[in-house]
This record gives C-alpha cells, sequence and structure tokens, in this order.
C-alpha cells in the first residue's frame, strides 16, 4: 500500500558507534578517578597524625616525593572528571535535558573548590620542608584542604543525586545502581555536614558513610567499561524520519 512509513525501525536496536565510544572513554576516566582518588586519600590519610604537628610535618618530609605525586594525582583526577561531566551530560540528555545539565553544573562547581583546596595541600608540603617554619603550619594546611574538599563534595553529592535518578528513568542502567548512587550522594552531603559540625569527625565514620559511593562509583565505572557495547544505544530512540513510498505527487 502507497503512503507513509516509518524508515530506519531496526536502527533503534542498533548501537551507535560514537555513543558507545564515548561510554568506554567515560568508563575509563571513571577509572583514572577512582585510582588517582583512592591513592592520593591513602597517602594523606598516612601522613596525616591529627594532633600531632610536628609527626605530621615529618611524615610529610620523610614522604614528599609520593606526596608529590599524590599531588600529580589529584591534578588529574580534576581534568579527568571535567572531561567526564561533559560526556555524561551528553550520554544522559536524552533522558531528561534538564537533569542532565542540572547534574553536570553540580559537578562543575565543585572541581574550582577541589583545585582551591589543593592548593592548601600543597601548602602543607612547603611549610613542612622550611627548616625554620612552624611545623604547626603543615597540619594546618591538610586540615583546610579538608574542609575544602568537604565543601566540593556537597556539590558532588547533589549531583549524585541528580545522577541516581537520571540511571533510575535510563533504560541503560539497573534500577539499584540509580538508588545506590542516590545513597553515595547522601552519604557524601552528610560526611561534610559531619566535618563542619562535629569536632574531629573523620576517621572510621567517614570510611562506613562512604562505603555506598565506592561502590556505586565501581559499579558504574564496570556498566561504562564492559557493557558500554552491549548496551543497544545511549541515546533515546529519535522518532525515525518519514518516507513516502506511494507515486509522488504531480508524477506521471
Amino acid at each position: 500500500m502507497a503512503g507513509w512509513h516509518h524508515a530506519g525501525t531496526m536502527r533503534d536496536m542498533t548501537p551507535r558507534p560514537r555513543a558507545l565510544v564515548n561510554a568506554r572513554i567515560a568508563g575509563l576516566l571513571y577509572l583514572v578517578l577512582i585510582v588517582t582518588g583512592l591513592f592520593s586519600q591513602i597517602v594523606l590519610t598516612g601522613v596525616t597524625v591529627p594532633g600531632d604537628p610536628a609527626a605530621t610535618a615529618a611524615n610529610i618530609v620523610d614522604d614528599q616525593w609520593l606526596y608529590r605525586i599524590a599531588f600529580v594525582a589529584s591534578i588529574a583526577l580534576i581534568l579527568c572528571e571535567a572531561v567526564l561531566t561533559i560526556i555524561l551530560y551528553y550520554l544522559l540528555r536524552p533522558v531528561s535535558a534538564v537533569q542532565s545539565l542540572l547534574a553536570a553544573v553540580f559537578r562543575l562547581v565543585s572541581l574550582p573548590i577541589y583545585a582551591a583546596a589543593l592548593l592548601f595541600m600543597y601548602a602543607a608540603l612547603v611549610a613542612a620542608a622550611e627548616p625554620d617554619g612552624p611545623a604547626s603550619l603543615a597540619l594546618f594546611f591538610l586540615d583546610l584542604h579538608t574542609y575544602g574538599y568537604a565543601v566540593g563534595l556537597t556539590f558532588f553529592a547533589l549531583n549524585c543525586f541528580v545522577m541516581g535518578r537520571l540511571l533510575y528513568r535510563s533504560s541503560h542502567a539497573p534500577r539499584a545502581l540509580g538508588i545506590l548512587l542516590s545513597i553515595a550522594g547522601a552519604g557524601y552531603l552528610l560526611n561534610s555536614v559531619m566535618i563542619f559540625t562535629v569536632p574531629g569527625a573523620s576517621g572510621s565514620a567517614s570510611a562506613i558513610l562512604l562505603v555506598p559511593a565506592l561502590i556505586a562509583e565501581i559499579w558504574f565505572c564496570g556498566l561504562l567499561l564492559c557493557k558500554g557495547g552491549g548496551i543497544r544505544q545511549w541515546a533515546e530512540p529519535a522518532r525515525p524520519p518519514m518516507v513516502h513510498t506511494g507515486p509522488i505527487p504531480g508524477g506521471a
């Protein structure tokens, strides 16, 4: 029968190569974030002795090359996060353009805050290496670094809430991942609130709160890396063009 029909219906079931490549790139960037973030945190935890500025300064000086590597790794983390944010925005924009943009804005706002906090991390090294400088400055700068990161994580927590909703609504990810990412956002937010409201809040309490975040981010990273090629498409199916199959109007 002559008339109009939708063309390219099979196209909806096939992967979009560019989107799948972007998903794999996002997975690699996420992997870099996880590795560099854990490495930097382990180094900072190792050199910091709460309540003992002299020991903290001595640890920084003794392990200064490891400390410097952690600083560079943190810079790499921020750069990768900026690129990852843009890619995730484009991948999840078809689910909800407004929510995807909101998630990207929250995450991008956190990045300059992280960068500012890194200045205090490096200042701690400079203070610790200064022979005539007060040893207390190194621990003081590390505390400022912690507070700065806590502010940045507040915005990242809001990103996690929105991302969790996007993944929950998306057909490309398990709903459980979206729920877990929202729980991770709550953990990040509560951790930041505790740092500013509960004196000495750190250690096991923070670790427990951030466990869901680590699980969710590893899961999301694995989804992007391993499932990227198996997901039918990383964009909602657009309405296929209408193709006229009948005689051309006015033709012979």
